[in-house]
C-alpha cells in the first residue's frame, strides 16, 4: 500500500509503494499515473510488463516498478518508429547525478527508490570508460534494522561486453571473485574474472568459446567447456589445457583431483581426473522413470556426496537429487525446473521465481526449517534446467536478474531504409517467419511471466496480433505450412527434449505431434513434400533431416559428419537446399542438390548464417558476422552458378554469431523488402552480489 510520495516515470508526484512489487491493476495504474483501462491497453498492445498471479482468478495481475521504468524508457526511445498514444508524456531525461551507496538490510529482496536507481544506472554508464562499477542502492522505505554483515551491491558488465546468461557464472570458493561468460560485438564468448573489491574485470586469454565455468576447490583454477572439450585454466598463468572430450557440456564440479561433469546434453554424470584421463560414469539414467539427462553436478564438502539435476518427462521426477560416489542410487531433494546448489549447510534454489535458501542436512538428505527469501526475478533457463546464480562456501552469493531484451518488427528496403514499424516494442523476438503470401507473420516471442517463448501471429494487412501457443514449457522456431494454414514449431510440452508440433492458425485449439525422436528437434522449413529440421546426434552435433509430409516413407538423413549443419531452407523449386555449417571452423552458408545431394557449394566467403531464398529462386540472402545482410545471385540450371556476395546493409539485430539460432529477418514475396526483428536499447546487464546472506537466518 502507498506510504509516502515519489515521482512517477512521467515526472508526476504519486504514491510510493514500500515494496518493489505492485500487486494489482489499481496499484500499477496509480504508479504510472493513468487509469486502469489505459494501462491494460498498454499491456495488450505495447508490451507493458505486467505478470499474472498463478492459480488465482482471471485478471489478477502484478508488476515490478523497475521493469515498468525500463519499459517507459524504451518506449520513449522508440517514439518516432512507433507513435505513442496521445495521452502519454515522453519519458523524462535521467539525471546523471550519482546517488550515495548504502548497503541494504539483511536478507531482504532488493528494494530501492526507483529514481535513485535510474540515476545510478546513468552515472555508471557515464563512467564506463573506467571499467566495471558497482551499482549503488539505498535502504528501502520501510524501517528495518540493518545487519552490517549482509550487504548487497551490483556489478555492471565490462564496457562493450554483454553477459551471456545461457553460458553461466560462478562465485569463487572464498567469495572474493566472480567468473562469468561475456561476449563483445564480434559475438565470441570468453571467460571474465572480476575481483569483488576491484573496478575492472579481466578477460582470461585463450578461453574463447567458453561456457559453464566452475572453480577448483582451492580457487586456483577454473574448469569450463569450449569447442567440444572439458578444459581448465590455471589462474597463476599458462595456456588452458584440455582434460577430455565433452561434446555439449552441461556443468561441472571440482574437488581435489576429481571433476564431476555432464559431457552431453542427454546423458549421465561422469568422473575424470583434473589432470586428464578416461571419464567414467557415476550415474545411470533410469528410463523407467523417463529420465532424459543428468546435469549440473556439485561435489559437497565431504567429497563423497554430490548434488545433480535430473531432467525428465515426468514433473514429479524432475528436480535436484543427492548422489554418493561409488553408488548408483540417488534420492530426491527437491522438485523443480532448475537445479539447486549447496552453500555452507544451506540449499539455494529458485522457487516460484524467487531465490530462496533453506537448511539442508546432507546425512539425511532432507531440508529443514523455513526457506529464506534472498532475491527476486533471477533469470533462468528452463530448457537447460539451470538458474543464473552461484554461491560460495563463505556465504557470498551472486545472481543475474532478468533483464528482458526488447524487440520491434520493422520493414527495411534493400539499402537499409527504415520503412516503418509493424509492431510496438515487445519482449525479445528472435524468430521471424513470413507466411508464403506475405500477409501474416509468425514470431517467437518471450513471455517473462512463464520464462518461456510463445508463438504469436501478426496480420500485416489489417494490423493486430494473436497468440497461437500457450503451453507452460514454451514453443520456438515457427515454420509455415505451404498453404499457410498451419504452423510447425519446437516445444518441450511433453518431455525435456523439444519435439516438433503443428497447430492450425485458424481452427482447433489443440496442437499435434509431427515428429518426435529421443533427441532435440528443430523445424526450419516446410514444403509440400518435406518438413526440414535439424536434430542433435549422439556426437552432440546438429544434422539436417527431411520428414515426408505425406506420412509415408522414411525420414531422410542428410550428410552426417563431425560438425554442425542446420537452418536448412529449400529453394522455391525444391531442387536445392541452403544451410549453414561450421565444418570450416567458422559458420558458412552452403548449397547442394536435394534430395539426391551431391557436391557442396559454398555461398558465403567470410562467414554467414540464417540463409533465405528470394521467392524467384535466383538469389540467396544471409547474415554476415558483422550483421550485414548479404545477397548472392544463384543460377540452378545444371551445375549451380553463384555470384559474388554483395553486402546490402547492417541489420539492427542481436549478435548473429552466438550459435545456431532462428532467423531474425525474412524476405517478402517481392524480394525487395525485409521484415526485421530489430533490437531495442535495454538497461545495463548487472550481477547482484549478496554477502553472507546466511547471517539473516539466525535469530
Amino acid at each position: 500500500m502507498p506510504d509516502a510520495s515519489a515521482t512517477s516515470p512521467a515526472g508526476l508526484a504519486q504514491p510510493v509503494f514500500a515494496d518493489n512489487r505492485l500487486d494489482s491493476w489499481k496499484e500499477i495504474a496509480a504508479y504510472l499515473k493513468r487509469d486502469i483501462r489505459t494501462v491494460q491497453r498498454w499491456e495488450k498492445l505495447e508490451g507493458l510488463p505486467v505478470r499474472r498471479h498463478q492459480h488465482q482468478k482471471r485478471g489478477s495481475a502484478f508488476a515490478y516498478r523497475d521493469e515498468l521504468d525500463a519499459w517507459w524508457i524504451n518506449r520513449g526511445h522508440e517514439v518516432d518508429a512507433a507513435p505513442l498514444h496521445a495521452d502519454v508524456a515522453h519519458a523524462p531525461s535521467v539525471d546523471i547525478l550519482a546517488a550515495v551507496a548504502e548497503p541494504l538490510p539483511a536478507a531482504l529482496p532488493i528494494r530501492a527508490d526507483r529514481r535513485r536507481v535510474l540515476n545510478a544506472l546513468a552515472w555508471m554508464m557515464a563512467c564506463a570508460a573506467l571499467g566495471i562499477a558497482a551499482l549503488p542502492y539505498i535502504k528501502r522505505a520501510a524501517a528495518v534494522a540493518p545487519r552490517p554483515a549482509v550487504e548487497r551491491f551490483q556489478l555492471l558488465a565490462p564496457p562493450h561486453e554483454s553477459l551471456t546468461p545461457a553460458r553461466g557464472l560462478a562465485m569463487s570458493p572464498d567469495g572474493q571473485r566472480v567468473a562469468f561468460v561475456g561476449h563483445d560485438r564480434t559475438g565470441v564468448p570468453s571467460l571474465w574474472l572480476r575481483e569483488i573489491g576491484q573496478l575492472e574485470a579481466q578477460r582470461l586469454p585463450g578461453t574463447e568459446g567458453a561456457s559453464w565455468p566452475f572453480w577448483s576447490a582451492d580457487g586456483s583454477a577454473l574448469g569450463y567447456f569450449a569447442n567440444g572439450k572439458l578444459k581448465r585454466t590455471d589462474l597463476a598463468g599458462g595456456s588452458p589445457r584440455t582434460i577430455c572430450d565433452a561434446p555439449s557440456g552441461r556443468g561441472g564440479s571440482w574437488k581435489g583431483d576429481v571433476i564431476l561433469f555432464a559431457p552431453i546434453m542427454s546423458g549421465a554424470i561422469f568422473r575424470v581426473s583434473a589432470s586428464g584421463g578416461t571419464p567414467e560414469a557415476v550415474t545411470v539414467l533410469d528410463t523407467n522413470r523417463q529420465e532424459i539427462a543428468h546435469r549440473w553436478p556439485q561435489i559437497l564438502p565431504d567429497g563423497r556426496h554430490f548434488l545433480f539435476f535430473i531432467q525428465s518427462e515426468k514433473e514429479e521426477v524432475r528436480g535436484s537429487y543427492l548422489g554418493t560416489l561409488g553408488s548408483s542410487t540417488h534420492a530426491l531433494v527437491s522438485n523443480g525446473d532448475t537445479t539447486a546448489i549447496y552453500s555452507s549447510g544451506q540449499l539455494v534454489s529458485l522457487r516460484d521465481g524467487a531465490l530462496v535458501g533453506q537448511r539442508f542436512d546432507v546425512g539425511s538428505g532432507r531440508l529443514k526449517g523455513d526457506a529464506l527469501h534472498i532475491g527476486d526475478r533471477v533469470s533462468f533457463d528452463r530448457t537447460h534446467g539451470i538458474a543464473n546464480f552461484s554461491a560460495s562456501e563463505s556465504g557470498t552469493l551472486v545472481y543475474l536478474a532478468g533483464n528482458w531484451k526488447r524487440s520491434q518488427l520493422a520493414w527495411y528496403d534493400e539499402v537499409g531504409r527504415d520503412l516503418g514499424a509493424v509492431s510496438t516494442p515487445m519482449h525479445a523476438v528472435p524468430s521471424v517467419a513470413l507466411s508464403p503470401d506475405g500477409r501474416l507473420v509468425a514470431i517467437q516471442r518471450w513471455d517473462p511471466e512463464r520464462q518461456a517463448h510463445a508463438i504469436w501471429i501478426g496480420d500485416l494487412s489489417r494490423g493486430g496480433w494473436s497468440r497461437l501457443t500457450f503451453s507452460a514449457r514454451g514453443e520456438m522456431w515457427p515454420v509455415w505450412s505451404p498453404d499457410a494454414r498451419r504452423i510447425a514449431f519446437a516445444s518441450l510440452q511433453e518431455s525435456g527434449l523439444p519435439a516438433i508440433y503443428q497447430k492450425a492458425v485458424d481452427g482447433p485449439a489443440n496442437e499435434s505431434v509431427l515428429v518426435r525422436q529421443p533427441t532435440v528437434l528443430t523445424p526450419t522449413d516446410w514444403s509440400d513434400r518435406y518438413l526440414l529440421f535439424h536434430r542433435v546426434t549422439q556426437g552432440q552435433n546438429r544434422h539436417i533431416s527431411a520428414f515426408p509430409t505425406s506420412g509415408s516413407g522414411e525420414t531422410l538423413l542428410l550428410r552426417e559428419a563431425a560438425f554442425d549443419q542446420g537452418n536448412a531452407r529449400l529453394s522455391p523449386d525444391q531442387r536445392w537446399i541452403a544451410y549453414e555449417s561450421n565444418e570450416s571452423g567458422e559458420r558458412e552458408v552452403y548449397v547442394e542438390a536435394f534430395p539426391s545431394q551431391g557436391p557442396r557449394h559454398q555461398v558465403s566467403t567470410s562467414g554467414g548464417s540464417q540463409p533465405r531464398w528470394r521467392r524467384d529462386g535466383k538469389a540467396l540472402f544471409f547474415v554476415a558476422p558483422d550483421r550485414r545482410l548479404t545477397t548472392v545471385s544463384f543460377e540452378g540450371t545444371g551445375a549451380p552458378r553463384l555470384g559474388i556476395p554483395k553486402a546490402l546493409f547492417e541489420l539492427p539485430i542481436e549478435n548473429p554469431t552466438l550459435g545456431f539460432s532462428p532467423s531474425s529477418y525474412d524476405v517478402d514475396p517481392s524480394g525487395h523488402r525485409f521484415l526485421v526483428s530489430r533490437a531495442l536499447p535495454t538497461l545495463p546487464e548487472v550481477l547482484t552480489v549478496v554477502t553472507d546472506w546466511r547471517a539473516s537466518m539466525q535469530p
